[in-house]
């Protein structure tokens, strides 16, 4: 009896250490990560949202006093009588490449007789106190608006996110001096990102 216990123990002894030799001390495998190329431009309203149908308004049928008092200063520029839905315009880029933004604005209606595109401008940060986020070599410090592609900030690489122009609606304003023709001046601002 002991002699088959010694017998069964020893076979129970030589199929562990036969498992044990075949186990093997390492093993290994590939784990890939793909980070996709992206670009993105947007508008974004108060809530953080896409912008849905973001505008700026110059209603001086609205607000006559202030057009009034600017003309008969002899001109000034004026800001904005509504901004709605452009609280911030955004880029977000992961490619390690150089890229820019431009703009071109395209007239709908009006823009005759004393009123011309170039009186509309926009200067960052002026009035939304904005800033310029990560990734931009350099934004102007100002541009008119025009009927042509400018280029108004530049970058290289990744931004890390989402990250702000430094200007909002809030940033245009518009020269008067008196002689505008009266009536709808209506204008499409567009921007445009690019990457190399």
């Amino acid at each position: 009896m002991i002699r088959k216990l010694r017998y069964k123990l020893i076979a129970v002894l030589c199929l562990l250490t036969s498992m044990i030799g075949q186990a093997q001390t390492n093993d290994r495998h590939s784990l890939s990560i793909g980070i996709p190329n992206y670009i993105g431009l947007k508008i974004i309203d108060n809530a953080g949202n896409i912008a849905v149908n973001p505008s700026v308004d110059f209603d001086f049928n609205a607000d006559f006093t202030t057009y009034a008092t600017a003309v008969a200063a002899g001109g000034a520029n004026l800001a904005p009588t509504s901004v709605t839905n452009f609280k911030d315009i955004q880029v977000f880029i992961t490619k390690n490449t150089a890229w820019y933004i431009r703009t071109l604005s395209v007239v709908n209606s009006g823009f005759s007789g004393g009123i011309v595109i170039g009186d509309i401008s926009v200067t960052p940060g002026s009035v939304s106190g904005l800033s310029r986020g990560t990734g931009f070599t350099s934004v102007s410090a100002g541009w008119t608006l025009r009927t042509n592609w400018r280029t108004i900030a530049n970058g290289f690489g990744s931004t890390r996110g989402w990250s702000s122009l430094g200007f909002n609606g809030q940033d245009y304003k518009i020269s008067v001096q008196g002689n505008e023709s009266t009536g709808l001046h209506n204008v499409t601002v567009y921007y445009q990102l690019i990457s190399f």
